[in-house]
């Protein structure tokens, strides 16, 4: 018998899974290796969606966790075959097959009940900025048009990257606060592919502005066409960025997303004391993509 059968693949429990995956990856063609990272691999879905392997403990609707490193990962390497069945999920090449129980599905929390009065949300916010901008180490990405939003605070000087972007924040905001959807598109279309890495800084802060619209339409900006903004953006990320992105973008307008960023847009809506967590989880996620959709939140969401 050939070793590299799947029958032979040693089995791994999974400590979760994201709902999407779950769904997803069972009925997809074809699969495949796309990428290999130091903390887990990403997976391509019919060419068109992406999935990872996370040895973090962080979830997402697309992220399939591992409690620890698991070793042969190192030997994966992009193009290798994947298959998948309900409830598994085998890597062939290095004999592994990754097995989850539908207890183990992750889905998003749902969202406050009784979000907090408007004052308290937007000082929660604040804090929330503030905190990021002052803690946030490393690549800054748009972490610096925090200060911008929340304080009309411009640096000194601007990465040549973030300049187009600080001068549109007025009209984008404008747009928003019109409930001019075409509007508010033609501008966030132009930033998608802006920056570097998976998923650039430009697509998470469109990102975070479409999960604050879509996880909050009661409160943050109600009556919004949101549709007609979800529609545009989601076709335009697909043609003009990262298929990741991509697929953050779709889950965005589902009111779903990673759980670091929907405790913090939740505990800003509560109107949360203590961020510090959030904060802390914000700074870390990604290069800068937490900052980054940071600021697409507050674009939407502050007052």
């Amino acid at each position: 018998m050939d070793d590299s059968t799947p029958l032979l693949a040693r089995p791994f429990k999974l400590r979760s899974v994201g709902y999407l995956a779950d769904e997803r990856l069972p009925r997809a063609a074809s699969l495949s290796i796309t990428g290999v990272i130091s903390g887990g691999a990403f997976i391509l879905a019919d060419a068109r969606d992406v999935y990872f392997v996370s040895f973090a403990p962080f979830r997402s609707p697309s992220t399939l966790n591992l409690d620890a490193p698991v070793a042969g990962f190192e030997r994966l390497a992009v193009g290798d075959p994947v298959t998948c069945a309900p409830g598994e999920l085998t890597l062939s090449t290095i004999r592994l097959r990754l097995d989850w129980s539908t207890e183990g599905v992750w889905r998003s929390p749902p969202p406050v009940a009784e979000p907090a009065a408007p004052a308290v949300r937007q000082e929660a916010l604040r804090r929330l900025g503030r905190g990021v901008l002052a803690y946030k180490e490393g690549d800054q990405g748009f972490t610096p048009l925090l200060g911008v939003l929340l304080d009309g605070a411009r640096p000194s000087t601007m990465p040549d990257e973030i300049q187009p972007v600080a001068v549109g924040l007025g009209a984008l905001r404008a747009a928003l606060a019109a409930s001019d959807p075409q509007g508010a598109a033609g501008i966030l279309e132009r930033w998608l592919g802006l920056g570097r890495g998976l998923t650039p800084a430009g697509d998470d802060l469109a990102a975070g502005v479409l999960l604050a619209l879509h996880r909050y339409p009661q409160v943050i900006l109600p009556g919004f066409p949101r549709a007609d903004l979800a529609q545009r953006l989601t076709q335009a990320a697909r043609q003009k960025t990262t298929r990741l992105s991509a697929n953050i973008i779709e889950q965005a307008c589902q009111a779903a997303g990673d759980e670091r960023i929907l405790a913090a847009l939740d505990g800003v809506m509560a109107g949360a004391a203590d961020l510090s967590a959030s904060i802390e989880q914000i700074c870390r996620l990604g290069h800068s993509s937490g900052a980054d959709t940071l600021v697409g939140m507050t674009l939407a969401s502050l007052d």
